[in-house]
């Protein structure tokens, strides 16, 4: 199905008015077999909407009903591969900037799943994007720009996710992918990616709360994984991600009620 019938409005329209709703043959009937019929998906995106034409609230909720409808009843891999494709997507910097192309990625992607299935890759979904960023930057100069900042050989994609070369390390707002401005989400010292921590105390000689392990940010005491995204941009990170995946607290003193770089519980180094 369409992202666009995962909208709250569009479950609400079918749900009312399922019964009259155009439908379509699922299979074409064996001898002794039911003929199954779903709804049409095609006028349904002729007369309601569109999903290359949603913006990003719409895509945003429907991403997140989509994840919910995959999880219900018993873990499955719809539900497993559904939660890291958006997941990919919302990691991502200059989301804004840069969403008639991330759109395009995550439409163009779901569709060939369907068609045949393949192993999710960041790699993969890193250059897919990489090549739709270019094609509406061509097509749209004005409103949808590359992100800055990465090192030599990283992607648009990767620099989009705010780690140049070196994955998905986000950065502090304004920092612009400079590895002299970034600002550590372990250590709370500027001047190093958290993946490249090497530290065992905060300046002030306090232990961390934080180590890196396996390219993640887990305490140290019951080794849960918390998010980088939401650390780095609280609320706004808009994260599609299960909590129990990866939890929302402070990386600096595992408070769930500010993010890290929120600076409640620490000086923010670029502040000095």
């Amino acid at each position: 199905f369409p992202l666009s019938v995962f909208t709250s409005p569009s479950l609400s329209l079918i749900n009312a008015n399922a019964p009259t709703m155009d439908t379509v043959k699922l299979n074409a009937a064996a001898l002794g077999e039911k003929q199954i019929r779903v709804m049409s998906t095609a006028t349904f995106e002729a007369t309601v909407l569109r999903e290359a034409e949603m913006d990003g609230a719409q895509w945003t909720e429907a991403a997140y009903n989509m994840i919910s409808f995959t999880k219900k009843g018993s873990p499955s891999p719809a539900h497993t591969r559904c939660n890291a494709h958006f997941g990919f997507f919302a990691t991502l910097q200059d989301a804004g900037k840069n969403f008639p192309a991330i759109r395009a990625t995550d439409i163009a992607l779901r569709k060939r799943y369907v068609s045949t299935p393949f192993a999710y890759s960041r790699d993969l979904y890193d250059r897919e994007l990489y090549n739709e960023i270019m094609e509406w930057r061509i097509k749209e100069p004005r409103q949808t720009q590359l992100p800055n900042g990465g090192g030599r050989g990283a992607t648009p994609a990767r620099r989009a996710r705010g780690g140049g070369g070196r994955g998905s390390a986000p950065f502090q707002k304004g920092n612009a992918g400079a590895a002299s401005s970034t600002v550590c989400l372990v250590c709370a010292v500027r001047g190093h990616f958290y993946s490249d921590c090497n530290s065992h105390s905060f300046s002030d000689g306090t232990p961390l709360h934080c180590s890196i392990r396996d390219r993640d940010i887990r305490t140290s005491g019951s080794h849960e994984t918390l998010c980088r995204a939401w650390n780095a941009k609280g609320a706004a990170a808009a994260c599609l991600h299960d909590q129990t995946q990866r939890v929302h607290a402070c990386s600096f003193c595992g408070n769930k009620n500010h993010h890290a770089f929120s600076w409640t519980c620490r000086a923010n180094p670029s502040s000095n």
